[in-house]
């Protein structure tokens, strides 16, 4: 009885970002909770950064709010809350993928 979204709300190459060979990407997410349950909830919220398989792409965390509990070095992002009855909170996720123009990238939202 804890709903959970999970929605894209921006995906966006800045002209900016096509410096020379390389190209960024933002991605950004909203991770809506709500508790539909009579009494509070102590919730754990986990999500996880893209896991480059290639040396030349880099993936970096521009934004996580509210700040995390913890981000291990698996690129996992982990939020604990305690979430009142009836209550909605919404948590924002967003990170950049760089890589070569040359190189395709493929798995991404």
């Amino acid at each position: 009885r804890i709903k959970v979204e999970r929605d894209l709300t921006e995906r966006s190459t800045a002209k900016a970002a096509l410096v020379g060979n390389l190209k960024r990407t933002l991605f950004a997410y909203k991770i809506t909770l709500t508790n539909h349950l009579a009494g509070p909830a102590h919730v754990t919220v986990y999500d996880q950064l893209p896991v480059p398989r290639h040396e030349e792409i880099k993936v970096k965390l521009q934004e996580a709010t509210p700040r995390p509990a913890d981000q291990s070095g698996l690129n996992i992002i982990q939020w604990v809350l305690d979430l009142p009855p009836q209550e909605k909170r919404e948590l924002l996720l967003a990170f950049t993928v760089e890589h070569p123009r040359t190189l395709s990238v493929t798995g991404l939202g």
